[in-house]
């Protein structure tokens, strides 16, 4: 061995200096050795003789596109800018070639199957079909850098929450723990777990909603097939106007949640519903219904209509109450900037608002809690 790789010292880290023969594992890295054999834990190397590598761009180029999708198939999906981070460590790898590596990245970003969400393009090996499927009703606990945790930047765009691994962070600023993990349930990573409190590790958990996930089946009634809806529901192909379609999509359900449009057969759809929510003995019924403030519009009729039935038909219900939807004034665009106006009915006092999306929040509330039955819900929690 030292006859072999006898070539000098060289500068250490700290500015010393060493016998470059010494530096078995750099060595073994850059494939200048092979363990020939073990002996009681201990290795024992022999020389490794490359075969001459390619001489030739194009070679060149091509072997450094096997390593590129070596590393996209263990680390995709990657977005572009981690795509481009993680390529340049290649040449950690094969250090020879690293003006080959601007353009191996352009020849990725070509050759990867791709998309782009949300402003951000994402790259994938081209032989993987991302399709959906049912996640595993497991919770997992991460390290601080698995394949899905240790490229920071790509974890906020998947989760929208910022990881920090915090073991060495000062205790007066850690926002996590001390080692705090994060925590997989499903296919979503909703918090971490893990601290030590005097020396001694805890199971502690903290929510990034600041609660547990709720978890509760969904089945969700459409009127056709191909509707887009949300992972991980069930979906009933039906119509309101039809009894025996929503007595199928009924069939094992023990709450229903009624969201009909405004039509001129609102009532009719209600009636149908509440009244199979009670030959089938539903535990719980919610109806979305009339604001909190003065009642106005086509729909009042039909809602207090509804409302009646539910209490007549004595099944267990709940009624949201919102206020305007935030989100209507998205289409108010040309009346605010060409005409100046807002041509909502503000009348004296004005008008509250409430976001859509805290609606849906109170209605998982009410529908997987206890203490609501017979409430109207008037105060969705709010969004910032």
């Amino acid at each position: 061995m030292d006859d072999h790789f006898s070539h000098g010292t060289v500068q250490s880290y700290w500015g010393g200096s060493s016998n470059a023969a010494t530096h078995l594992d750099a060595m073994h890295y850059c494939g200048m050795l092979s363990v020939a054999r073990r002996n009681a834990g201990i290795r024992f190397n022999a020389a490794h003789q490359h075969q001459l590598g390619p001489t030739d761009a194009a070679g060149r180029g091509e072997r450094m596109d096997q390593q590129v999708d070596a590393a996209v198939r263990i680390y995709a999906p990657l977005p572009s800018a981690s795509l481009s981070f993680l390529l340049r460590r290649l040449r950690n790898a094969a250090p020879r070639w690293h003006g080959e590596l601007k353009g191996a990245v352009q020849r990725a970003k070509e050759r990867l199957s791709h998309t782009r969400i949300d402003g951000v393009d994402w790259y994938w090996p081209t032989e993987v079909n991302p399709v959906r499927y049912a996640p595993p009703e497991t919770a997992r606990l991460l390290a601080p850098f698995d394949l899905m945790v240790w490229d920071r930047d790509r974890f906020e765009l998947l989760w929208g929450w910022k990881y920090r691994f915090e073991a060495y962070t000062p205790a007066p600023k850690r926002k996590l723990g001390y080692y705090a993990l994060p925590l997989l349930w499903r296919d979503c990573v909703i918090g971490w777990a893990l601290s030590v409190k005097n020396g001694e590790l805890q199971s502690e958990f903290g929510y990034i909603e600041s609660r547990p996930p709720r978890n509760a089946d969904i089945r969700l009634l459409v009127r056709k097939e191909g509707t887009p809806t949300p992972k991980g529901v069930e979906v009933a192909i039906g119509d309101l106007l039809d009894p025996v379609s929503v007595q199928k999509a009924l069939d094992g359900v023990d709450k229903l949640y009624l969201l009909n449009a405004v039509t001129p057969d609102e009532l009719t759809q209600g009636l149908i519903a509440y009244d199979l929510a009670k030959r089938l003995k539903l535990k719980h019924c919610l109806s979305l219904g009339l604001p909190c403030g003065p009642l106005q519009g086509c729909s009042t009729a039909s809602k207090i209509a509804v409302e009646n039935a539910l209490r007549e038909f004595d099944v267990p219900f709940t009624i949201i109450r919102p206020n305007y939807f935030g989100q209507n004034d998205a289409t108010l665009k040309d009346a605010l900037t060409k005409a100046g106006i807002y041509p909502m009915p503000l009348g004296q006092v004005g008008v509250s608002a409430v976001d859509i999306r805290d609606i849906a929040e109170a209605t998982a509330i009410a529908l997987i809690s206890d203490g609501h039955l017979g409430k109207p819900t008037t105060s969705p929690v709010r969004r910032r």
